[in-house]
């Protein structure tokens, strides 16, 4: 899956992108979001950057990734003159002081990257758990926010990812072709 994610040709991704875009922000849970976690894309990650200019156009704030010391994710605000580093698996993410952090269970909308998703809207990551860490939360109580969204390419749905059970499931799946929603919700 991360071969075909790869191998898209620039014109397909292009597309799927602005389509993805599109879709998302005329979604009511978009449009009402303030605080929004975003990713940088990589590895063939569908582009978010498109959604990311909307959102800071409508008076959003966004708030990308940081690798915290736990294995899990600390999200920092970000504008269009932020500097990005990489991090040790070479994903840039932006460079913060404590006052540019949100907490995870202060943010409206997670949008996450994804390999790999399924009907139950299980997600396979790159495989090291920072999201399923990082929203435990969600899985282990009531809480239903921040709301986590899932972002693809259609062509990453497979049948199923093989949860496990510390695996937290998005509210949505977002691709290039349409929105997905669990099965078990009308």
């Amino acid at each position: 899956m991360r071969r075909m994610r790869s191998d898209a040709d620039k014109s397909h991704r292009t597309t799927a992108a602005a389509e993805l875009c599109t879709r998302l922000t005329a979604c009511e849970f978009f449009r009402s979001a303030q605080h929004i976690a975003a990713y940088f894309p990589h590895d063939g990650e569908i582009d978010i950057w498109p959604v990311i200019r909307h959102a800071w156009e409508n008076g959003k704030t966004i708030y990308l990734p940081v690798l915290l010391p736990a294995n899990t994710l600390g999200f920092a605000m970000i504008s269009a003159e932020t500097q990005l580093d990489e991090n040790r698996y070479g994903i840039p993410e932006p460079r913060y002081t404590a006052v540019d952090m949100k907490a995870s269970t202060e943010l409206d909308l997670v949008l996450m990257p994804l390999v790999a998703f399924d009907d139950a809207l299980y997600r396979l990551g790159m495989g090291g758990g920072y999201y399923d860490r990082t929203f435990a939360f969600i899985r282990d109580s009531a809480k239903t926010q921040p709301l986590l969204v899932g972002a693809g390419y259609d062509f990453q749905r497979v049948n199923t990812v093989y949860p496990e059970t510390w695996d937290v499931p998005a509210w949505r799946i977002v691709t290039d072709k349409t929105i997905y929603k669990q099965v078990r919700e009308k």
